[in-house]
């Protein structure tokens, strides 16, 4: 070809094909360029489909595979280029793009924009702003410890300890349940009869418990005799 000939005439001459005469006179192409060649997006399209991914991520969006591979398709089909993507593309994309990898969401993950309707959204707003009206002011969320109501009493046990009480207090003490009647004439009960037992209990509930302890003593008391002395009680 220096010798003024044309790639056509020099091909015929030396028996070879035009286009490999070309490519010898270009020179070999880099590794990166002819990767690029065999690619069906430029590498300025893969950056703002890498950006366009990363955007939708930080939106709480992140885009699912069928969704990547239906907006390469987009972009593809408006250049003119209307054969689908191969089956390996997305992680081919993966690969030469890892930033995005784990932007990439899985089918539960892309279930989000999905459900993000324009009715869920338009709710959730107007929630917000409802919040927002009635939402307290600073001033009025401060807490006042004067103006607080006071702490209730604390509750005393419901069985307080018992107090012994000397033999001389012990005779102005009346008993006011079976389990006081039981402590007072607990050393005459053992050998009573179970009925006549709870005569007493009942009885003693209105008589002085020193009386409570001699009627225990007479353990002989018939249980008519037992049932006057409790009638005779309730009278005033």
């Amino acid at each position: 070809m220096h010798n003024g000939l044309s790639q056509r005439a020099a091909a015929k001459k030396h028996g070879i094909t035009q286009s490999t005469l070309s490519r010898r006179v270009r020179g070999p192409l880099t590794k990166r360029k002819s990767k690029v060649l065999t690619q069906r997006l430029f590498p300025s399209q893969e950056r703002f489909i890498c950006k366009r991914i990363s955007d939708e991520d930080k939106a709480g969006r992140a885009p699912s595979r069928p969704q990547v591979v239906g907006f390469v398709t987009s972009i593809l089909k408006r250049a003119g280029d209307h054969d689908k993507l191969g089956p390996q593309w997305i992680d081919l994309f993966i690969n030469r793009n890892p930033e995005v990898g784990t932007k990439i969401s899985s089918s539960l993950g892309s279930a989000r924009a999905r459900g993000s309707t324009k009715g869920s959204v338009t709710t959730s707003d107007l929630l917000g702003d409802q919040i927002g009206d009635n939402a307290l002011d600073d001033s009025d969320a401060m807490i006042n410890d004067d103006a607080l109501p006071p702490s209730p009493a604390i509750k005393p046990p419901r069985t307080p300890p018992r107090v012994e009480d000397s033999e001389d207090e012990i005779i102005f003490n009346t008993p006011k349940t079976g389990r006081d009647v039981m402590e007072a004439i607990q050393d005459e009960l053992p050998n009573m009869d179970p009925h006549l037992a709870m005569v007493f209990i009942k009885t003693a509930k209105a008589l002085d418990i020193q009386n409570a302890k001699v009627a225990a003593l007479e353990r002989q008391i018939q249980y008519p005799e037992a049932r006057l002395e409790l009638q005779g009680a309730r009278e005033p």
